[in-house]
């Protein structure tokens, strides 16, 4: 039987940890059909079929398609174009979809050929449901041709967040507004350099070995996430919000070798536990 190395397996868990900082469809390649865009939810959903505020258009920047935006007039209503990772409802959009990154900016595509109108894109990162940082870019100016765009995202917590939205709009007002979007993508800092205020990890496993309870201490003052996997990748264990020192009883775990894995931020820290 193969045996990972733990250097090998603090590496593939590093990756499996990377697969939620990415923005789902992204490019808008993938469509149920014409009108529904993989992973997206569009205003599509609140008007009588037949009628759409939601294409997929082949006039893109890159691979096959782009999403295309338009406010319609309806029956007397203005119902703008809106696709978002989360819900949408009348007038808002909630929830979103999973997601551990702390991008430092976001950047794609886009095409505004209407003109006195105004359209947006705004990112929100959660935490347990709060908001802790985002995005914003709006555009007024008709734009024919894509062009490229870069927002720098701010957080307002030093907290990794666990959910993310992101909600592209056409204008609130104008009929015909419209907005095309394609191969939205995060930018993050170079690998190692963090943040500006960001503090090593370190993190301290006692008694190590241990025949069940166990002391994690966390020298810093931050709140970090912590995670406990056996050498499969599987998690035994996890909390969040840890600070300074928490007591962990792993009575039910098998004897074995772990990771013991904190994350604040960018910032990643792993210990290696035995438990007899």
């Amino acid at each position: 039987m193969k045996v990972l190395s733990l250097s090998f397996l603090v590496l593939f868990l590093a990756g499996v940890s990377r697969t939620q900082d990415s923005i789902p469809n992204a490019g808008f390649e993938m469509w149920t059909n014409p009108y529904t865009p993989e992973h997206w939810e569009t205003t599509n959903l609140l008007i009588p079929p037949g009628h759409f505020t939601c294409s997929r258009t082949g006039n893109c920047c890159q691979g096959s398609w782009a999403i295309q935006l338009k406010t319609i007039s309806f029956e007397g209503f203005i119902v703008p174009g809106v696709a978002s990772l989360g819900h949408i409802g009348m007038g808002y959009t909630e929830g979103g979809v999973p997601f551990t990154g702390r991008p430092s900016a976001i950047k794609g595509w886009f095409r505004h050929p209407s003109k006195k109108d105004e359209v947006a894109l705004y990112v929100q990162f959660f935490r347990n449901g709060e908001e802790i940082g985002g995005a914003e870019w709006t555009m007024s100016d008709s734009v024919p041709g894509y062009t490229p765009f870069t927002v720098p995202v701010v957080f307002t917590s030093p907290l990794t967040p666990d959910t993310i939205n992101i909600t592209i709009l056409t204008d609130w007002i104008v009929p015909g507004s419209m907005l095309q979007i394609d191969g939205l993508e995060f930018e993050f800092p170079p690998v190692g350099m963090g943040y500006p205020d960001a503090v090593p990890l370190r993190i301290e496993v006692s008694p190590n070995p241990t025949s069940g309870r166990v002391r994690i201490r966390l020298p810093q003052e931050q709140l970090c996430d912590i995670a406990v996997y056996n050498l499969t990748g599987e998690v035994v264990l996890s909390l969040r919000d840890v600070r300074d020192e928490q007591q962990v009883d792993l009575t039910g775990v098998p004897s074995g070798v772990y990771l013991v894995d904190a994350v604040q931020g960018e910032a990643r820290c792993t210990a290696r536990l035995i438990r007899q």
